[in-house]
């Protein structure tokens, strides 16, 4: 049930305009992303390295990589490994500082990969809350 929820809120995205988005199962990838943790990915399918984070973040250009690549608006997948918690375990996706311009919110638990679609390699800060 939950793989359907989140297949039609990235059909939605898509729909408005913003690119054509791929949904991965909770399953899927290679990548470790830590308990209480939102992760973002160099690359697709949870390759290579990452960026982690157990709180809120309104830049993400002082975050660099083991490639010594910079994570801001270079994010090809997304991890939310939140805890659960009413109006908290969410995690909301910008493609500006500040928490400009949102361009995905994952619940609790999902993930996503975006290989040359948007919002692939354009996300610049994140920031938890509630129900998307």
């Amino acid at each position: 049930m939950r793989s359907k929820i989140v297949g039609l809120l990235f059909a939605l995205v898509a729909t408005l305009g913003l690119g054509l988005m791929t949904a991965a199962p909770a399953t899927a990838g290679t990548g470790a992303c830590a308990s209480g943790n939102f992760c973002a990915w160099y690359y697709s399918n949870y390759e290579g390295p990452s960026a982690s984070w157990s709180g809120n973040d309104p830049n993400w250009s002082d975050n660099y990589l083991s490639n010594g690549a910079n994570i801001d608006n270079d994010d090809q997948s997304w991890r939310n490994n939140g805890t659960a918690c009413a109006g908290c375990d969410h995690v909301r996706i910008y493609d500006g500082y500040n928490y400009s311009g949102q361009i995905a919110c994952l619940h609790f638990g999902d993930e996503g990969w975006y290989p040359n679609a948007n919002p692939a390699d354009r996300g610049s800060s994140h920031r938890w809350g509630g129900e998307c």
